[in-house]
């Protein structure tokens, strides 16, 4: 699976980051383990982690699901961390 999530990690990451949103409500029923992992691996990337918060908010907007709450509160929570850290 890891070398799956590299091989889909050299894709634009917007386009990558969309499509893990699109998927995370089924995602999460059939493998979540790696609706763990993903969200983790997009956090310790700056760039991309910013690229999420936005999609996830824009897909937040346009269809509300628990699901997507819930990883914005987690984006929110890294961020917090990593800027106590640096304080």
């Amino acid at each position: 699976m890891f070398g799956l999530i590299r091989f889909l990690e050299s894709f634009d990451m917007e386009n990558q980051i969309s499509a893990f949103i699109h998927v995370i409500p089924q995602l999460i029923i059939t493998a979540p383990e790696w609706t763990r992992i993903i969200p983790n691996r997009i956090l310790n990337h700056e760039s991309a982690c910013q690229a999420y918060q936005n999609l996830l908010h824009s897909a937040n907007l346009n269809s509300p699901h628990f699901l997507y709450l819930l990883l914005e509160e987690s984006i929110m929570n890294k961020l917090q961390m990593k800027e106590s850290v640096l304080t």
